[in-house]
């Protein structure tokens, strides 16, 4: 059993407008900087302190979703609201990050990256395998449906930039509805 020593951790959203602070095995608080008044926001779980040390709470690009890592996936919520906006089930995750666009999530097991949609996050919609590295600083840039992160052998200073690029994974031209007539062509193209 490994046991984790932490501290309260801050995550400041990207528009400095809000503050999340991790406390160790109490519950998420939330803050409007602007306002200067801590947000009541029973909907917030209780945070691991594990959760705090790995910086595992992020929000959306657009500052009003907020999304943690747990030991069950991902869950993410609309800050004004409340309301439960994606839950991702894939136990392991290291690290996560919504997309530029906030309609996906990126995010990393130590052993590959994956793509969910968060209107349909049964499934990834994408899986990127990684070679033995570790991963930083996931990005997905949904308009160019690039994939970037820091990515280096464990204990090596100085990782990389790597980027992948999606192709049509992160489009907005998808449909829930599964197509059980398509068979492929002598070229394997659908």
């Amino acid at each position: 059993v490994q046991t984790y020593l932490a501290t309260p951790d801050a995550t400041v959203g990207p528009d400095d407008r809000h503050l999340a602070l991790c406390v160790p095995n109490g519950r998420l608080r939330l803050w409007d900087v602007a306002a200067r008044r801590e947000i009541i926001a029973p909907w917030l779980p209780r945070t691991s302190a594990r959760q705090c040390l790995q910086e595992q709470i992020v929000f959306s690009p657009d500052g009003r979703s907020l999304g943690v890592i747990d030991p069950d996936g991902f869950r993410a919520w609309r800050i004004d609201t409340g309301r439960k906006i994606a839950e991702v089930e894939y136990a392991g995750l290291k690290s996560a990050q919504f997309g530029t666009d906030g309609t996906f999530l990126a995010a990393s097991d130590g052993q590959e990256i994956l793509v969910w949609r968060l209107t349909d996050p049964d499934f990834p919609v994408f899986r990127h395998r990684l070679a033995g590295e570790t991963v930083k600083d996931i990005r997905l840039d949904t308009a160019t449906r690039t994939l970037r992160y820091l990515g280096g052998a464990e204990g090596v200073w100085g990782p990389g930039v790597h980027t992948v690029t999606l192709g049509r994974a992160a489009t907005a031209d998808w449909t829930a509805a599964r197509n059980a007539a398509s068979v492929f062509g002598h070229a394997g193209a659908l």
